[in-house]
């Protein structure tokens, strides 16, 4: 690496999360900010907006309770300010945290930060890599004001084909929920929420410019557990829309790791992950809030199953889009590991015709370039790609699938199925992989009865998933 990380660590060995404040103006717009500083001359100040707040119902929650959550969002948001220096000590100024809760902030930035640090080949494991002081006020467990008792949720759009399955589910069911839009978010979020008769909140998270002009000066840049983000924003979204649950759709499948490294697993999803999810959902009934509950609403399906039940509506075909790479264009770029996963699993349920014309505009199947990433994909490589994509058993039972699928049509199979077949095809049972996989059911979950009652209603479909295509 061209940064050396340990001059970083030396040159700025105190991190501060200096203080937090926040405030509703006249526009009903919910501005949190928060201050965080290095060394003496870098400062910085980031916010989060949240718009359409009621200001009735603001004015009657408690300022304690209010201030608990904004000072914990202040803490995830403060990781990606962290990182420029990986400092050994991070300091919070503007809050107390127990040997408890100092052990969830530890543990949260040593896995989420997992990829981060083997990309810049930082060396975690060193005794007290980072130890984090609190000297600020202490913050109890509070309960919302709400207005209601009719099991409201906050669903977090995102864009992608999860957020497409989870509104389909919930509208088949006639579930009461808003939509929640955390931008700079993609084109497509925007148009399925408005493919809805839903409320939209949108919520808008401003980083200092300062950030970005030292991620391409000499300083350390990498991946931060966005997810992890998204799941104190959505605590505080529920909070003050008067919500009771706050839902996200992440699945079984995130839990696979990506790679080994320093004898540690690394997942690119971690904050994605059940261990993330349940660990989070326990530190909200200790320290947070007792009457919001985050949770996963597609957690027992995995990517093979969520693609099927996707594959069920076209309407959202032309809608979703997955790419991390290429969303904020409203498409996919059709290059990287993401665009080639999703369309690995889409050929197994669709015709070649619809996934190329409706979805994507070109074969990636076809794609030699893209020949490296599929042995990623497949396990025929050290790693996994670190990308959002699905386990290695998932890929190898697409790949069968969609290899039959392209035999039973009697079309001509593209370069890279037929590139490697000779490797994958002879290697499992495929019957019963995929069987485990399509009838897969993780009761290692944390959904209430009503959203369980729900997934569980898509079970029948997924069981008949044929798998024999001849």
């Amino acid at each position: 690496m061209a940064t050396n990380y340990q001059q970083l660590r030396t040159q700025y060995p105190e991190f501060h999360y200096q203080s937090f404040a926040y405030h509703l103006n006249d526009a009903h717009i919910l501005t949190a900010s928060f201050a965080y500083q290095f060394g003496e001359k870098y400062t910085f100040t980031h916010q989060v907006y949240f718009h359409d707040v009621d200001p009735q119902l603001f004015k009657r929650q408690s300022q304690e309770l209010l201030d608990n959550l904004v000072f914990h969002l202040g803490l995830i948001e403060a990781f990606s300010y962290w990182k420029l220096t990986a400092s050994p000590s991070f300091i919070i100024d503007c809050g107390q945290l127990n040997d408890d809760q100092i052990d969830f902030w530890h543990q949260l930035l040593i896995n989420g930060m997992g990829e981060y640090f083997y990309v810049n080949q930082i060396d975690f494991t060193i005794p007290n890599f980072v130890t984090f002081a609190a000297h600020g006020p202490q913050f109890n467990l509070g309960s919302a004001v709400k207005n209601h008792r009719d099991r409201l949720s906050c669903v977090n759009i995102g864009g992608g084909k999860d957020s497409a399955v989870m509104l389909d589910m919930l509208a088949a069911h006639h579930e009461h929920y808003c939509q929640l839009i955390i931008d700079p978010s993609s084109p497509a979020a925007h148009s399925m929420a408005a493919n809805t008769t839903q409320k939209t909140f949108h919520i808008k998270r401003q980083f200092d410019p300062q950030l970005f002009v030292l991620n391409r000066q000499n300083f350390l840049n990498g991946h931060v557990p966005f997810s992890a983000s998204v799941a104190f924003i959505n605590l505080l979204a529920a909070t003050v829309y008067d919500y009771d649950y706050a839902l996200v759709g992440n699945e079984s499948s995130s839990n696979e790791p990506s790679l080994q490294w320093l004898e540690h697993t690394i997942n690119h999803q971690f904050s994605k992950s059940t261990k993330f999810e349940q660990s989070f959902q326990k530190y909200c009934s200790q320290y947070l809030i007792d009457n919001v509950y985050y949770f996963s609403f597609l957690r027992v399906f995995n990517e093979l199953q969520i693609v099927h039940i996707f594959c069920s509506n076209p309407h959202f075909f032309s809608l979703a889009k997955s790419c991390n790479h290429a969303q904020q264009q409203n498409s996919w770029c059709h290059q990287c590991a993401k665009c080639l996963f999703v369309y690995l699993l889409l050929a197994v349920f669709l015709d070649e015709h619809i996934l190329t014309t409706q979805i994507f505009t070109r074969n990636l199947l076809n794609d030699e370039n893209l020949a490296n990433l599929l042995a990623q994909l497949l396990g025929l490589a050290p790693t996994k790609p670190l990308e959002c994509v699905g386990t290695i058993a998932e890929s190898r039972a697409a790949f069968y699938l969609a290899h039959a699928h392209y035999q039973n049509q009697q079309q001509p199979l593209p370069k890279l199925l037929a590139q490697f077949a000779p490797q994958i095809l002879p290697a499992t049972n495929w019957p019963q992989s995929v069987h485990e996989l399509s009838t897969f059911f993780d009761t290692n979950h944390s959904l209430p009865q009503w959203a369980l009652d729900i997934v569980s209603s898509y079970r029948s479909s997924l069981v008949d998933f044929k798998y024999d295509f001849k």
